[in-house]
């Protein structure tokens, strides 16, 4: 397993990812999963303006069953 610490993220770089997943989006057919996919970018969007671009640590779990 391993831990990324919660890094800032910098406001080009979340500016791009809105911009440049929202065009992504907009080629989906599917009018319900490309509104569903543009809300969670937005949501996404928003949760870094109010934590300032920091996002607590992610863990990763590999595992062999």
């Amino acid at each position: 397993w391993a831990v990324f610490k919660g890094e800032k993220i910098p406001k080009r770089r979340i500016n791009y990812f809105a911009a440049r997943s929202t065009e992504m989006c907009n080629k989906i057919a599917n009018p319900h999963l490309k509104q569903a996919f543009v809300r969670a970018i937005l949501e996404v969007e928003k949760l870094c303006r109010e934590k300032g671009g920091v996002f607590p640590p992610r863990y990763i779990l590999r595992a062999i069953k």
